[in-house]
């Protein structure tokens, strides 16, 4: 099923991104999107979350504005196993913008969609790809300067790029034995 792109639009909202190191080999990942960190003037309507689990390791959880259909929030655990480096970089059609996805999945009354799955992460150069089947990728989508977005040719998310971890973030990776 996954998460489908309805469009994109232009904002110049920006992401803030969080590496926790939580114990060995376990990295917790936090996005956070700047328009709803900073909008306290209103309380914002509860949010739709997708969520993919391998059953194993706490799930990847992509939080959606109900009203919008805009990223509120990602949060993704990188854990159990040294990253695959130096792979080849996916090719896809790049562009930017921010994607606003379908939101009649889910109904007035269930705010989760749940589905099995693994996250795929591997590092190329200073980038984290977080992929749900392979890196079948065909556009990408630049949020900013630290968050891609990846779509199959059909238009459902694929995954997620951490676009030029700093120093700080990769010394998380490595004190955590991920790289």
């Amino acid at each position: 099923m996954g998460l489908l792109l309805a469009r994109t639009i232009n904002s110049a909202e920006t992401s803030n991104r969080s590496l926790e190191h939580m114990g060995h080999q376990f990295v917790l990942v936090t996005i956070n999107m700047s328009a709803f960190l900073t909008d306290t003037t209103h309380l914002l309507p509860r949010p739709y979350h997708w969520r993919l689990a391998d059953g194993k390791n706490p799930p990847l959880d992509v939080s959606i504005d109900s009203q919008s259909g805009l990223i509120r929030e990602i949060t993704v655990f990188l854990a159990d196993k040294k990253f695959e480096q130096n792979v080849s970089q996916s090719r896809c059609r790049s562009s930017k913008g921010h994607p606003v996805f379908e939101t009649t999945s889910w109904t007035e009354d269930e705010y989760y969609i749940d589905e099995e799955g693994v996250v795929g992460v591997t590092l190329y150069n200073n980038d984290v790809y977080c992929s749900f089947s392979g890196l079948n990728v065909d556009n990408c989508l630049d949020i900013d300067d630290k968050l891609r977005c990846l779509f199959t040719s059909e238009n459902v998310l694929e995954g997620f790029v951490f676009k030029d971890l700093d120093q700080q973030e990769m010394k998380v990776l490595k004190d955590a034995g991920l790289i």
